[in-house]
């Protein structure tokens, strides 16, 4: 099965990150749904699929919790794992970021390193970098390069349209090939003539 790769420009609200000083319980943000700004029609009660909060340069001992009732009680669960906190099921944005306030970064590491926290709505990868989210979805094995890129102009999230990404820096290639497996559809394309992408 090839994946295809969406890339979403981002309002910058929509993600946020704090740093982390040793030996002090940390909450990740103070942020609520109404601090954001939105556009496409979207609001609070948007419904969303997933959010995340990921420890750059995570460390053995370090560990972020959310209130497992306040979970249970909106329908989302919770999983740590590979320096991130993924938060999964279908919620509104409000519901999401009262789970996201209400988390805490902790280690039992001693090494004294600070450490950046930072979260994102939806299921989407976010890159400060440049300010997009990406998110790989999964295609038929025959699909097209066409069926991509059609797939990724229709698609949208927080009323942000999509579109196949388009590598421009190490950076973002960086980023972009951070945990995919396989092959992935990307924005070149050698349509307009044989052999030269664009």
């Amino acid at each position: 099965m090839k994946r295809t790769l969406l890339v979403l420009c981002a309002a910058s609200a929509a993600a946020g990150q704090r740093e982390y000083t040793p030996g002090v319980p940390t909450v990740i943000t103070a942020n609520t749904c109404a601090t954001f700004s939105f556009t496409g029609g979207c609001d609070c009660s948007t419904p969303i699929q997933g959010a995340r909060i990921d420890v750059a340069a995570c460390r053995a001992g370090d560990a972020v919790t959310v209130d497992e009732a306040l979970a249970t009680e909106i329908g989302v669960t919770a999983a740590w794992g590979s320096c991130a906190l993924v938060l999964s099921g279908e919620g509104s944005i409000e519901k999401y970021m009262s789970m996201i306030a209400g988390a805490r970064f902790e280690t039992t590491a001693e090494d004294g390193e600070e450490r950046v926290i930072s979260y994102q709505l939806g299921r989407a990868r976010f890159s400060a970098a440049n300010g997009h989210f990406y998110q790989a979805h999964d295609v038929a094995e025959d699909g097209t390069w066409t069926a991509a890129e059609a797939f990724c102009a229709g698609s949208t999230v927080l009323g942000l349209a999509g579109y196949l990404v388009t590598v421009t820096s190490a950076a973002e290639q960086a980023h972009v090939a951070e945990g995919l497996v396989g092959d992935v559809w990307i924005g070149g394309s050698d349509a307009a003539q044989e052999g030269t992408f664009r």
